[in-house]
């Protein structure tokens, strides 16, 4: 007699899994230790290494955006329009749009900003808006890409996209269909001190495409945090806690102003873009 009681519980179970509590904080942290766990280096390799970061925290070298343009750079994660995911058209549900995309936020957070975190730097999103293309019906597999579009000295902001791949035989590549388009306005934030946007990808080690150097703003970064190691009691350093407490006053050092960076080739693309979203957001 059990069954009776078992079997529709567990049907109910299994078609609303991504819906029952706490699941949305498991599967938003679970992408957060992935990817501490993909830029920490293994225990068995020498501190020493190449690959490893000279400043501390020590990270994987392999893992970071070092010399990559920033407006180049896309975050994708995959997903599947579950049963619970559907309103009752059988399509994504308009509420599952902004759930989803904040699993590829945070993606884009640790993978390609782990020093900014690790130095605890978190972001805080202010505005959204979506513009709905092409419902997605439930069964479907979809993808969500997130990249920056442009930035001022307290914010910056990200288009996101959820689209469908389809094989083309006649083309023989993967044509996309595009089903939602998202702009999102964020800050960086220390403490509740507003990070400016050029310090953290340039610290990142993002650099414009157009650098004779690539690697220029990731070697600027490492020799900072060198330098504040040797400054800070136990070698301990918060480059983040550095410039929120110096920038500004006497005690601010050249690494703390626009110049010192390589983001020239950035200037135009970045006004134009930020010019056109605050418009519109």
């Amino acid at each position: 007699m059990y069954w009776l009681l078992i079997l529709p519980l567990s049907l109910v179970l299994g078609l609303h899994y991504k819906s029952l509590p706490f699941a949305w904080h498991i599967r938003l942290f679970w992408i957060a230790i992935k990817a501490r766990y993909r830029t920490t280096p293994p225990l068995f390799l020498a501190r020493t290494s190449p690959r490893i970061s000279r400043s501390t925290p020590h990270l994987l070298l392999d893992s970071l955006p070092i010399g990559v343009d920033v407006f180049d750079d896309r975050v994708v994660e995959h997903f599947k329009v579950g049963f619970d995911d559907g309103d009752f058209l059988g399509h994504l549900s308009n509420s599952c749009y902004p759930k989803n995309l904040d699993y590829v936020r945070m993606s884009y957070a640790m993978q390609r900003l782990p020093v900014f975190a690790r130095d605890g730097g978190w972001t805080a999103l202010a505005a959204i808006q979506f513009k709905f293309l092409r419902e997605i019906p439930i069964g479907k597999r979809y993808s969500v890409r997130v990249g920056v579009l442009g930035w001022d000295d307290k914010w910056f902001y990200v288009r996101s996209e959820f689209y469908t791949t389809l094989r083309s035989k006649k083309i023989d590549e993967d044509q996309e269909t595009i089903h939602c388009e998202a702009t999102s306005r964020h800050c960086f934030k220390y403490r509740r001190r507003t990070i400016p946007p050029w310090l953290v990808f340039a610290t990142a080690g993002y650099s414009p495409r157009s650098s004779a150097d690539r690697r220029v703003n990731w070697e600027k970064t490492e020799g900072v945090r060198l330098s504040l190691a040797k400054r800070s009691r136990g070698g301990k350093v918060n480059l983040l806690d550095a410039w929120s407490r110096n920038v500004g006053t006497e005690r601010e050092e050249e690494w703390m102003r626009k110049e010192f960076w390589d983001l020239a080739g950035w200037e135009d693309r970045r006004k134009v873009a930020t010019d056109e979203i605050t418009l519109s957001i």
